[in-house]
């Protein structure tokens, strides 16, 4: 196709340390390098436009969201959507479904064109609801419905939506989704190539190079299911692993108490700097990620590309990253976590950083491109 403008919508993008916001600046930047013209249509602390690693990011200011104040909500959008027609974009691709994911419905109407959109989160589920708003089951279910039925039709605005996995698309498609295609996230591998040995990452870290390391990498959310994690480090302990928790997020001091309290043996490593990242899943023997929330999990792509088995639970998206057999193993009871992780370190047939391979950023933007081809 020719090179195009390309209007991209997000409520989170950077600083926010999120799936969102990484999968939106490495898609924006990719496609810049391709010869496209990029915006990028974001909230921010000030209203204002600014230029970020090869595209522009239109900036409307918004007041932080209670549950989560890293999140900003614009109350208007009227510079974004002035500055939005003075770009006259020809391809309008939405990664949200709220206050900016409006503002790429209106900008579609305005200039005839089909947009896209991709579900990027799970935040219609009623279990990660009632862990935010302490209502209770019942009135996150009664919640949840009434969202679902505002996400099937705020997204048949869109000519196609995309979803990063086969779960994701049967849940979708299950709720009433019209449309939906699958396509796999895609990040940049770049960073993990000539890594270090195992050890001499360890010894780059400080860690010892003797111990046995299940690790978890990212944003410690109430909906990331760490609990898990938690009610396993005693038994993995026992086994002569050492548990770490890297990130930070909102559910981090709860996590801290619940491992106080059983005894869970976990160590809190804080904020991982983006250059350390791939030391710390370097130096891990498995890298468990317990979450049921995610769509497609970058973390579990990220350690495979550093050569880390992953573990995680059977009934998510996950699970499909084993297809192959050579990323990890997956897990039906929590029992089993410790049996799993301990084979996992002694199994010669895996190659989790062939896995990985197949999910490239270039990989991703080749069938974007693909799709907004179709919206012509």
């Amino acid at each position: 196709m020719n090179h195009k403008k390309v209007a991209l919508f997000t409520d989170s993008f950077y600083p926010n340390v999120d799936g969102v916001s990484y999968r939106v600046r490495e898609v924006a930047s990719e496609l810049s390098k391709r010869g496209f013209q990029v915006r990028v249509f974001a909230p921010g602390h000030i209203t204002g436009s600014e230029k970020f690693d090869g595209f522009q990011v239109v900036r409307q200011r918004g007041f932080p969201f209670p549950l989560y104040p890293q999140y900003r909500i614009p109350l208007k959008t009227s510079f974004s959507m002035k500055e939005a027609v003075k770009f006259a974009p020809e391809i309008v691709h939405s990664h949200t479904p709220v206050s900016i994911g409006n503002l790429a419905c209106r900008v579609s109407k305005k200039f005839s064109l089909n947009p896209l959109a991709t579900f990027h989160t799970f935040i219609n589920d009623p279990g990660a609801m009632s862990r935010y708003i302490h209502l209770g089951m019942r009135a996150s279910t009664m919640i949840s419905k009434a969202f679902n039925l505002y996400l099937v039709n705020f997204y048949r605005k869109f000519r196609y939506v995309v979803a990063p996995s086969a779960f994701t698309k049967s849940i979708l498609e299950r709720l009433g989704f019209r449309n939906v295609i699958r396509q796999d996230i895609g990040i940049d591998l770049s960073i993990f190539r000539n890594l270090p040995s195992r050890d001499d990452a360890r010894n780059a870290l400080g860690l010892h190079r003797s111990s046995k390391i299940v690790l978890y990498m990212g944003r410690i959310g109430a909906e990331k299911n760490l609990d898990v994690l938690a009610r396993a480090g005693s038994r993995l302990a026992e086994r002569g692993f050492s548990v770490l928790v890297c990130g930070t997020g909102p559910h981090l001091e709860e996590l801290k108490i619940l491992s106080e309290r059983i005894n869970a043996g976990v160590k809190f490593m804080g904020f991982i700097p983006e250059q350390h990242k791939p030391l710390y899943y370097r130096s891990a023997d498995v890298f468990f990620n317990p979450s049921l929330f995610e769509n497609q999990s970058a973390v579990d792509i990220e350690a495979m590309a550093a050569g880390t088995p992953i573990l995680v639970p059977r009934n998510s998206s996950q699970f499909e990253f084993l297809s192959s057999g050579l990323g990890g193993d997956a897990y039906t009871a929590e029992e089993q976590i410790p049996d799993l992780a301990e084979s996992l370190i002694s199994r010669s047939d895996l190659d989790p950083a062939t896995t990985a391979s197949g999910y490239t950023v270039e990989k991703h933007v080749d069938r974007l491109l693909e799709i907004y081809g179709m919206l012509q």
